[in-house]
């Protein structure tokens, strides 16, 4: 799939390893989400399938920390200037690369390092060839 034009206001990008911290806390479901769904759509269920349910869901979003793919997650999304729908909000891929279009943005990595990620900066991400992460190298151009 080409290039697509988003706007949010954060992106989670996680291994397998943060499947179970970042992904899983974005995108969990509460036994209330899951009772209002059903509600909607004339489906009545006691609490325990309501948590049954619950759980079903939330563990699609876990995998193992060996996996060959990263899963994504945007946050907020909003319909672009091009299209009025919204971009798909969760996916599995096995490169990634985003080119930021803000003012003061910054990648996170795992919730301690920060880098500058402004306007015009791009960041290619992918799984390594042995199916695992085991290195983060930063690069920063003389000035």
């Amino acid at each position: 799939r080409g290039p697509q034009p988003v706007r949010n206001s954060g992106m989670i990008l996680a291994t397998g390893t943060g499947s179970t911290a970042w992904i899983h806390a974005g995108l969990s479901l509460s036994d209330e989400d899951v009772e209002a769904v059903l509600f909607e759509a004339g489906i009545a269920r006691d609490a325990l399938e309501i948590r049954r349910i619950r759980e079903s869901i939330n563990r699609r979003h876990i995998c193992d920390p060996g996996s060959a793919f990263m899963q994504f997650f945007l946050r907020d999304p909003l319909p672009t200037t091009a299209s009025s729908t919204t971009t798909r909000r969760h996916g599995w891929v096995r490169r990634m690369q985003v080119q930021s279009r803000c003012r003061n943005g910054s990648i996170t990595i795992d919730g301690m390092y920060s880098v500058p990620f402004n306007e015009g900066s791009i960041v290619r991400m992918e799984i390594a060839q042995d199916g695992g992460l085991d290195t983060l190298a930063f690069f920063q151009r003389a000035v």
